[in-house]
């Protein structure tokens, strides 16, 4: 190998090569000599010490070409690989590669004749397609006695958008225990959900953006800073001004929102290690707009006020009811006709519901919020009728 052959780009930006090493070392050499610590003088090729210089230089290239290659495995922007997975997988960052995943349809296998016993097209029956990827049936198959087909799920054996194949194209049995003379495969419909592994560029683009959108100081940090408070169902920054003032509006999951929770949030926000230069921030409750409801309820039997009213501030402020888990509303969120009907249908007595806002005519549909107020429950009624 020629010295100057090869060359990488240290992480300061000099050039580093065998024949810049080398150079380096003459250089020290020389400047040994003229001082009397070495009398070496001969450093032209083919020199016994101009050999035995070149051999460490090319040594000292491949361990600081490790080096530097090392160095930025740390950093998404040259990270590649396992090593982009392991910055992925951090949980500060929690986003992992997206997975490839294999194609799924339906193959449909005909006897060229109808048998007089039931005909088993047996699991893991493999098949190919005309480009030669492989699937496999998903459980057994069988061709009932007197009938000439039967349908099965089937699975591709490599992740990947190729194994989307339209129809047609599944037409080989590979299994020699399964006579093709007598039987034939073929798919009717197309494969679909075959996805390629995230490439290295496609990861590294999504982990930068995603950082980019959360890192320190960003609103995201802040909002998910907010939001990790106990207490707390999410928070929204307002007022950022020039000074590097900003109000943290808090919705709590009590309205409304206490002000030992208000103080946690402040105390969140002011920690030093939290701060970029000069920030400043305040915190604030929403503005709550009051909503009183009327619901006209047919049932198959009855429930009390207590277990609905309950039931209705979870939709709005977000907790379990039961075995349900429900998100509610953020901050600027309208409650809507739609989703409290929705969530009322996950109940199985209500046979049909009907909402008024308390003391007008028509159907409720939805709040009018503006981006800072929050849906305050008032005062609910609730009127049952019981069907059989």
């Amino acid at each position: 190998m020629a010295l100057d052959e090869v060359s990488f780009y240290n992480l300061v930006g000099d050039e580093v090569s065998p024949l810049n090493l080398l150079m380096q070392m003459i250089d020290l050499y020389e400047q040994k000599r003229e001082v009397g610590e070495t009398k070496l003088t001969d450093f032209n090729e083919g020199s016994v010490i101009r050999n035995i210089i070149e051999g460490c230089c090319v040594l000292a290239y491949a361990v600081l070409e490790d080096e530097t290659e090392a160095s930025k495995l740390p950093f998404i922007s040259s990270s590649y690989g396992t090593w982009l997975d392991k910055i992925g997988e951090n949980p500060f960052i929690n986003l992992p590669r997206v997975e490839g995943n294999p194609s799924q349809g339906i193959a449909t296998f005909t006897l060229s004749f109808e048998q007089e016993n039931d005909f088993l097209i047996p699991l893991d029956t493999l098949l190919e397609d005309d480009n030669e990827l492989q699937y496999v049936t998903t459980s057994d198959c069988t061709i009932y006695a007197g009938e000439l087909t039967a349908e099965v799920s089937c699975e591709c054996l490599t992740d990947g958008y190729e194994g989307n194949i339209q129809p047609g194209q599944l037409t080989k049995i590979v299994d020699d225990s399964i006579d093709s003379d007598l039987v034939s495969v073929n798919n009717l419909t197309e494969f679909s959900e075959g996805t390629d592994l995230e490439d290295d560029e496609d990861y590294r683009t999504r982990l930068l953006e995603n950082v980019r959108a959360d890192g320190f100081g960003s609103e995201g940090y802040y909002l998910a800073l907010g939001n990790n408070v106990p207490g707390v169902h999410d928070v929204k920054l307002a007022d950022l001004d020039d000074s590097y003032t900003s109000t943290v509006v808090v919705n709590g999951y009590d309205k409304l929102v206490s002000d030992s929770v208000l103080l946690d949030v402040l105390t969140e926000f002011s920690d030093v290690n939290n701060l970029i230069y000069k920030q400043v921030f305040n915190v604030a409750k929403p503005t709550y707009v009051d909503l009183d409801l009327t619901f006209d309820l047919t049932m198959l039997q009855e429930w009390s006020d207590d277990d609905l009213t309950m039931f209705v501030s979870k939709i709005v402020n977000g907790g379990s009811y039961e075995q349900m888990e429900f998100v509610g509303l953020n901050i600027g969120d309208n409650l809507t006709r739609d989703l409290i009907i929705g969530n009322f249908e996950l109940l199985g007595d209500v046979v049909d519901i009907k909402v008024y806002v308390t003391g007008e005519s028509s159907e409720f549909t939805s709040t009018d919020l503006s981006e800072l107020e929050v849906v305050k429950l008032g005062t609910l009624t609730f009127n049952q009728t019981i069907v059989e």
